[in-house]
């Protein structure tokens, strides 16, 4: 039985030979076509570029295609587009592009890009920039955070930004100059401010924030500049609703770019720069304390004035108050000493009245003590009794432990031990208690209880009764 197909057939290479025709014969020249980059695969070794180019609707992507950008092409486009946007070509971007459709037997169709129109990638953003702006505002979010007052004094400021940051550098020098008169403080939460991680690392920190807005009076986005495509992030739908949001003031200060982007838009305020965000702040505390000194100056200066505009009517009040005391005072002097007079003669007169009362009693107590001292004198003759044969029998112990020592010490006096025949033995004034202590030709002192004895050593033994 025959397999060979009754229909004509190609073969796989003849296939793409004749793909590769008709795409040569459709597209012979270059053309320029919409797309993103999804990635752009650069590979520094080579400096080649293989990036996939993708369209997307509805966040879907619905066209695929590989594209190749040799060296050469790569750095003159890209140094162009960055001349231009203030940023270099790199994933997410939507980019107009100048491509030859070619196609490889082996590897399939390939878009070779041999140009990029920057003005194109800047009019995209600035589109998705008004179609955030109007979102926020049908949605009623546009407004909420510029509408929350800012503390009187913000001591007390969480900053998103990235700790190498130029931005945040500068931003905190200028607070840091003024550190003696105003006591700010700053904690620091790290996030990407730019490419594809930036709207979700900024995001992820405003929450942590939200969790402790309680400790913060604000919250400071600082970036240190940069071009159009480099802050596509702050135009970001999801970043600028939770902007918008917040429930703290967010002050921003972002970078040099001429044009707004919708996350400074919303904000509660917005400066240009970072130095300028710091400057702001640093001016409500210098406002403030303008403020207290004017208060300070106008209270003194009122004060004075009230002092003064009284001073004569104080001296006035002064002087007559002191004259209607000294009228007061001769007035009722003579009352004064008529009743000091009646006092004493009161009170010499109720000392004469109770006078002999006074001696009674005082006859009485004299008596009754002299009657208390007779009843117990024998009991304090046998306290004293008791107390000094208590005396002498302390004494008599005492004696007789003092004897008892002196035997003692007489006993082991060392002249009364040699008395009975014993001997204190020296080598160089230091006692020998045995002869290991000794070697032959020492000379040695031996001390009885009525004098000395110089000796000179032949020879030592030990003594054969000595347990070893």
């Amino acid at each position: 039985m025959s397999l060979q197909p009754k229909q004509p057939y190609l073969s796989l290479y003849e296939l793409s030979l004749w793909i590769k025709n008709t795409i040569q014969q459709a597209f012979p020249e270059r053309i320029w076509i919409k797309a993103e980059i999804h990635k752009l695969n650069y590979y520094p070794h080579s400096g080649h570029c293989y990036p996939d180019l993708v369209e997307k609707r509805e966040d879907k992507i619905v066209a695929e295609m590989r594209g190749l950008l040799w060296s050469s092409h790569y750095r003159r486009i890209n140094a162009a587009f960055q001349r231009l946007t203030g940023e270099p070509l790199r994933d997410g971007l939507k980019v107009l592009c100048l491509v030859e459709i070619t196609f490889d037997t082996r590897r399939g169709i390939a878009l070779m890009i041999h140009d990029i129109d920057p003005s194109f990638t800047l009019g995209d953003l600035e589109k998705e920039k008004q179609q955030t702006i109007q979102r926020l505002k049908q949605e009623g979010y546009f407004d909420c955070n510029r509408q929350l007052p800012i503390p009187l004094l913000p001591k007390r400021i969480a900053v998103i930004s990235a700790l190498t940051s130029r931005g945040y550098a500068d931003f905190m020098n200028v607070l840091q100059q003024r550190s003696d008169q105003y006591k700010i403080i700053c904690k620091l939460f790290p996030a990407w401010l730019q490419g594809d991680k930036a709207v979700a690392s900024i995001i992820a920190q405003l929450n942590h924030i939200r969790r402790y807005k309680d400790v913060f009076d604000v919250v400071a986005i600082i970036r240190g500049g940069g071009g159009e495509t480099g802050l596509a992030a702050f135009n970001d739908y999801l970043l600028a609703k939770e902007v918008a949001t917040f429930p703290l003031p967010v002050l921003t200060g972002i970078g040099h770019a001429t044009n707004q982007t919708v996350t400074e838009m919303v904000a509660c305020v917005n400066c240009i720069t970072p130095t300028k965000l710091a400057e702001f702040l640093i001016e409500r505390f210098d406002a403030f304390a303008d403020t207290l000194h004017k208060a300070e100056d106008s209270l003194i200066r009122s004060t004075r004035m009230q002092m003064h505009a009284h001073k004569e009517q104080l001296l006035l009040t002064g002087r007559q108050l002191e004259v209607h005391v000294s009228h007061d005072l001769m007035q009722h002097r003579q009352q004064i000493v008529y009743e000091q007079k009646s006092l004493n003669k009161g009170c010499i007169r109720v000392l004469q009245e109770h006078q002999t009362e006074i001696r009674m009693l005082a006859r009485m107590i004299g008596k009754e003590s002299r009657h208390l001292l007779q009843q117990n004198r024998h009991v304090i003759l046998q306290w004293v009794t008791a107390f000094e044969k208590n005396i002498r029998q302390l004494i008599s112990q005492f004696h007789q432990q003092m004897n008892i020592r002196e035997k003692q010490i007489h006993w082991y006096d060392p002249i009364h031990t040699m008395k009975r025949g014993f001997t204190i033995t020296l080598h160089n004034g230091k006692m020998v208690s045995s002869v290991t202590q000794l070697r032959p030709d020492d000379r040695i002192t031996t001390r009885f209880a009525d004098g000395e004895v110089d000796s000179h050593i032949e020879r030592i033994r030990d003594n054969e009764f000595h347990d070893h």
